[in-house]
């Protein structure tokens, strides 16, 4: 997508909130969190870094909630990716970091607003990081406190099954290979709900956006989700092509009409 300066601008992981008529991007950098803006989901600006911190780096997969007039960033960074929160009061920042979230890998948060109550879907090797046979990264599902963090009663809401989400193989040495599902994105139905996620690794050209389905409940955590397959082989909702490849992590928000749903990605 064009930027207004004419300048290539890289967005990995894009999260696009849509807030008071505009449409704003977040994204992974290695030095801080992208966020750039658009009227329209074409034509776009870019306004730098929303957060930046000292001794920080490779910031992973941002993403952003409106509540009660506070915008609240989710990301990752190294030295150890494990998910942070900050806090703005302006959509372009600057976010002002609040606390730490884990002491665990934890990355991909997408924060939701479902019924009256704020949760946190994310991906983290807590599940099942120790399996024998389908070790790796799954996607995990929190309620938030009022201040936004975490509760700390993770359910797990989608698990490797198959050799298509299969980030690295043998990884360890002993046959075990490691397994990726991350980049949690829900969009929400009347009766059901659905759940766009990304599989196995983000440096593949056969990196791809898949979707789960569940019945809706009143309590997110009590929804079961299944994965769209036909005899466990996955069918891709985005996959590469002649064009593209390493399609991934993606946000839906409605388009401009207010009408259609459209999917940012890279």
């Amino acid at each position: 997508v064009p930027f207004a300066d004419g300048k290539p601008h890289t967005s990995p992981d894009p999260f696009v909130l849509h807030w008071c008529g505009a449409y704003y991007c977040y994204a992974t950098d290695e030095n801080g969190v992208l966020v750039s803006s658009s009227p329209d989901l074409v034509h776009w600006t870019a306004h730098g870094y929303a957060l930046q911190q000292a001794g920080h780096r490779n910031f992973w997969a941002p993403a952003v909630l409106y509540h009660n007039g506070r915008f609240y960033l989710y990301y990752s960074h190294e030295p150890r990716e494990i998910l942070q929160l900050a806090i703005s009061n302006d959509p372009l920042g600057p976010f002002v970091w609040q606390t730490q979230l884990s002491e665990l890998f934890s990355i991909d948060a997408h924060p939701v607003l479902w019924r009256g109550e704020r949760y946190l879907f994310y991906a983290s090797d807590e599940w099942m990081g120790c399996e024998e046979e389908r070790t790796g990264t799954s996607v995990l599902l929190d309620k938030l406190l009022p201040d936004g963090r975490p509760e700390g009663r993770p359910v797990p809401v989608l698990l490797p099954d198959n050799d298509s989400e299969i980030f690295a193989r043998n990884r360890f040495g002993d046959g075990r290979s490691w397994h990726t599902l991350e980049g949690p994105c829900f969009l929400p139905g009347a009766e059901y709900s659905f759940l766009l996620y990304s599989a196995n690794c983000y440096t593949s050209e056969d990196y791809y956006v898949h979707y789960a389905v569940a019945e809706n409940k009143d309590d997110l955590r009590d929804m079961v989700w299944s994965k769209k397959e036909k005899t466990r082989t996955p069918f891709p909702l985005l996959k590469r092509s002649c064009t593209v490849e390493g399609t991934g992590h993606n946000t839906v928000v409605p388009a401009p009409d207010l009408v259609h749903r459209w999917m940012v990605y890279h």
